[in-house]
């Protein structure tokens, strides 16, 4: 993921410009425009074969989403302002942390706002997890064209329900694959309204199974033959009421719970930011798991085995332990 105001990229000797469409600067010249918003700036770029990269950006605070082939290219948009997304469901003011490839699919991380809440005591953010096919190509003229077929969503989960404890508002992710997709761990760093912060580990396999075998939320009665979501070689050629219902009903009823069922780490002092996980052989081969959690300041935690360190990126020395981490 970077962040680049019309960018040039030369992708293995092909020079490729993303600079905002004249249609799209004059619509939004019609409002209300600072220069720094009247740019095109880049905020990701996924490798999804050899032959195609994603690229999303601003596009003047309407943002779109490109496939960028070898020797051609094809608009797929994201939406039509810069609060909402148009993935196939409605996003409410989303904000994306991070995009991971699995096999065939892609996750995306992200938080948006809840839909229809106005108690001032509830957290208006949510944490989201999604994923689309790396194949999928939109559908057909008729059907979601040029709109994924295969996105899905299902809520993130991180709590401590005991203490009535709620992390709803995903921040950062770290992947720790293994040879196994199952067998793949995800950590990543939630925050709530009162500044505190938490980290709960996924398995990816439990991800995996929720999109496989979770019925569809707001839905009751007969899923399509052909399962909503499910990877094909051409997109185009999905069941018209597979698409259908899938543009309707795209959010999973069952949530993705972190092993354990709760955070593996509190912090109610220090606001992290930023995670990266390691993982370290020691004697016996015994594999260890390390976590380098980053603050806005200048300082980083490196925990294993529920231990922290506070280190200073300005000696990169380790101090005392961080006692107030649970």
């Amino acid at each position: 993921i970077c962040s680049c105001a019309n960018p040039w990229y030369l992708l293995l000797l092909i020079l490729v410009s993303l600079p905002f469409s004249s249609l799209t600067l004059v619509t939004f010249l019609a409002s209300v425009c600072f220069q720094e918003y009247c740019e095109n700036i880049i905020t990701v770029l996924q490798r999804l074969d050899e032959n195609k990269i994603l690229v999303c950006g601003t596009n003047a605070q309407i943002p779109k989403c490109w496939h960028l082939l070898f020797g051609h290219w094809a608009l797929c948009r994201l939406g039509h302002s810069s609060v909402t997304c148009d993935l196939v469901s409605s996003c409410l003011e989303p904000i994306f942390t991070n995009f991971v490839q699995s096999d065939d699919l892609i996750f995306m991380f992200f938080r948006e706002k809840r839909v229809g809440t106005k108690n001032w005591e509830v957290d208006p953010w949510i944490s989201r997890i999604a994923r689309v096919c790396k194949a999928d190509k939109g559908g057909s003229e008729s059907d979601l064209f040029n709109k994924w077929t295969t996105f899905l969503k299902a809520r993130l989960v991180c709590s401590l329900p005991s203490q009535n404890l709620h992390f709803n508002r995903v921040e950062d992710v770290s992947i720790d694959k293994s040879n196994m997709s199952s067998e793949t761990r995800v950590y990543g760093i939630f925050s709530n309204r009162w500044n505190s912060t938490a980290v709960c580990v996924y398995s990816m396999g439990d991800i995996l199974n929720v999109f496989k075998n979770s019925n569809f939320k707001g839905f009751t009665g007969k899923i399509p033959d052909h399962r909503p979501g499910t990877c094909v070689a051409d997109s185009q050629r999905v069941p018209r009421d597979t698409l259908i219902f899938i543009s309707r009903h795209p959010e999973m009823e069952q949530p993705i719970n972190p092993i354990g069922g709760k955070p593996i780490i509190i912090s109610k002092q220090h606001y992290f930011k930023k995670i990266v996980v390691d993982r370290i052989v020691g004697k016996a081969g015994l594999i260890s798991h390390v976590l380098y959690l980053a603050t806005g300041r200048s300082w980083y935690y490196m925990c294993k085995l529920f231990l922290c360190l506070e280190i200073t990126l300005g000696y990169m020395l380790p101090t005392k332990p961080v006692t107030p981490v649970q």
